[in-house]
C-alpha cells in the first residue's frame, strides 16, 4: 500500500531546514537580513497564493495535483543554478537541539512565538470576525490584511536587522506586536480599524521569524548553524501546534477577543526572554 501523505510533510520539513541553512550560510554577513527577508517574503507569498490557486482550479481531479507537481519541479531550477555555491558543513555541532534552545533562546523562541501567533490567528480570524458581528465574507477578508502585512514588511525588517542589534530589534518588534494585540479588541468590530490593525500586526510579527533566523546566522556557522536551524524549525512547528488550540481555548473562555489575549500572553513571555538576554549580554 502506498501512503505518501506522511512522507510529504517530512520532505517539506527537510526543504525548510536545508533552504534556510543554505541562505543563512551563504549570505554575506552585512546583507543576511535582507536575504532572509526576501526568502520570508517568497514564503509568505507561497502560503497566500496556495489557497488562491486551489480556489481557482478546485480540489477535485488531476489538475490540482498536476499543478502542484509543476510548481515543485520549477523549484529545481534555482537549486541547479546554485549547485556550485552550496555551503560547506564544516566542524561538528556544539550540542543537541535542546542545547541551542538554551544558549540561543532569543533566536529560537522567536520561531515558537511566531508559529503560535501566526497559525492561531490565521485559523481563528474568521471565527473572531463572525463573533464580533461581521459577515462571513468580511471575516474571511481579514486574513488578507494579515497576509499582506506578512508579505510587505520582511525585506525592510531584514534591512534593519543588518544595521542594528538583532536582539534589540526582536524586542522592539515584540513590543509593537504586543501593543497591537492589546489595541485590536478596542476596534469593536469596525472592519476598517480591524483591517489596519491586522495589517500592522502582520508586518510586525513576521519580523520575529526573519530576525530570529538572521540572529542564528550571525551567531553560528557550519554544522552548528545546521543544528541551530533544526532547533528553530522544531520550535516553529511546536508553535503551529499549540497556537490554534490555546487561542481556541481563549476564544471559548473570554469570547472573540480571547484570541488576542492569548497572543498577548505569548508575546509578553517572549518580551521577557529578550529583555533577560539583552541584560545578560549587555
Amino acid at each position: 500500500m502506498v501512503r505518501p501523505a506522511p512522507r510529504l510533510p517530512r520532505g517539506l520539513t527537510i526543504l525548510f531546514c536545508l533552504s534556510e541553512f543554505w541562505i543563512n550560510a551563504a549570505a554575506p554577513a552585512d546583507r543576511r537580513g535582507v536575504a532572509l527577508g526576501i526568502y520570508g517574503t517568497m514564503l509568505s507569498l507561497g502560503f497566500t497564493l496556495g489557497p488562491v490557486i486551489l480556489s481557482v482550479v478546485g480540489t477535485q481531479g488531476f489538475t490540482p495535483f498536476a499543478l502542484s507537481t509543476a510548481i515543485m519541479l520549477l523549484t529545481l531550477l534555482p537549486i541547479l543554478a546554485g549547485r556550485d555555491h552550496q555551503p560547506l558543513v564544516e566542524g561538528k555541532s556544539a550540542g543537541s537541539i535542546l542545547h541551542y534552545l538554551w544558549v540561543a533562546p532569543a533566536a529560537t523562541f522567536a520561531a515558537l512565538v511566531f508559529g503560535a501567533v501566526d497559525s492561531g490567528i490565521l485559523s481563528l480570524l474568521p471565527v473572531y470576525g463572525i463573533g464580533v458581528g461581521l459577515s462571513v465574507s468580511t471575516s474571511t477578508f481579514l486574513i488578507s490584511a494579515l497576509g499582506l502585512g506578512l508579505c510587505v514588511a520582511q525585506i525592510p525588517i531584514g534591512f534593519l536587522a543588518d544595521r542594528m542589534d538583532k536582539r534589540l530589534l526582536l524586542f522592539l518588534l515584540t513590543l509593537g506586536s504586543l501593543a497591537v494585540a492589546v489595541a485590536i479588541p478596542f476596534a469593536n468590530g469596525d472592519p476598517t480599524a480591524l483591517w489596519i490593525g491586522l495589517f500592522c500586526w502582520g508586518a510586525l510579527i513576521t519580523g520575529l521569524y526573519t530576525v530570529g533566523l538572521a540572529l542564528l546566522g550571525a551567531r553560528f556557522s557550519g554544522a552548528s548553524l545546521a543544528s541551530a536551524n533544526a532547533a528553530f524549525i522544531l520550535l516553529y512547528a511546536v508553535g503551529m501546534l499549540i497556537g490554534p488550540s490555546t487561542m481556541g481555548f481563549g476564544l471559548d473562555t473570554f469570547g472573540p477577543n480571547g484570541i488576542f489575549h492569548v497572543a498577548a500572553g505569548f508575546l509578553t513571555l517572549y518580551a521577557i526572554i529578550t529583555v533577560l538576554r539583552l541584560r545578560r549580554d549587555g
